[in-house]
Formats: C-alpha cells, sequence, structure tokens
C-alpha cells in the first residue's frame, strides 16, 4: 500500500505479501502478513476490496489496541516462496545480469522521528 503524495501522513509505504489466482471467473488476493481475502470480477476490483479490508484491520487494531499483524497458515508461505524461487531461477540463474547496473536494489529507508 502506498500512499499518495497529498496525504499528510509521515507514513509512506507499508510492503504486504499477497498471492493471487483466478477460480471459477473470479480474481482472488490473500494478504499473507494479515491473513486477508478478497475477491472481484477483476484484478482491479479485487485489489480494490483487499485494500479496504487492510485499511479497516488497521483501523480496528488500533481503535481496539489488539495485534494488527496475523499471518496466514505456514502453506500459504510456502506457495509464496516457491513463487519467489521460481522467479529468481528464472531470471537471475538462468539469465544473471550482465552489470551491476542491471541489478535494481532497495535501499531501506531509516524512519525519521
Amino acid at each position: 500500500i502506498q500512499r499518495s503524495p497529498q496525504s499528510p501522513s509521515s507514513v509512506n509505504n507499508l510492503f504486504l505479501n499477497c498471492l493471487t489466482w483466478e477460480e471459477n471467473d473470479r480474481v482472488f488476493m490473500h494478504c499473507l502478513e494479515l491473513d486477508l481475502i478478497a475477491d472481484g470480477a477483476n484484478f482491479g476490483e479485487a485489489t480494490d476490496k483487499l485494500v479496504e479490508l487492510i485499511i479497516e484491520q488497521i483501523k480496528m487494531s488500533d481503535e481496539e489496541h489488539v495485534q494488527l499483524f496475523h499471518p496466514a497458515p505456514e502453506e500459504y508461505w510456502k506457495k509464496l516462496y516457491e513463487i519467489h524461487m521460481n522467479f529468481v531461477k528464472q531470471n537471475l540463474l538462468e539469465n544473471p545480469p550482465k552489470r551491476r547496473a542491471d541489478f535494481a536494489i532497495a535501499r531501506p529507508q531509516l524512519a525519521r522521528a
């Protein structure tokens, strides 16, 4: 989730892992850190619904002072790991970048006090 630049909040990014799949003409999205699932007629609708659920979960966690993160069962994390490893094998091991400039490395941003 990324806030728009117009947002007054100092929080810019919240990175969450989501699995997406199609089933019976529906698109499903599963946020693994929060164990939330949404569906829609297409990717955009499923995304919008999942973002709404995530925002509601964040609000509820804040208002009720309860744990925000409720990880999905291990089987879903294993599936994500398989997807990541297949990507790495196909895109990095079989066709490694030739130059350092071909790597996109995200630099961690430190929280400002």
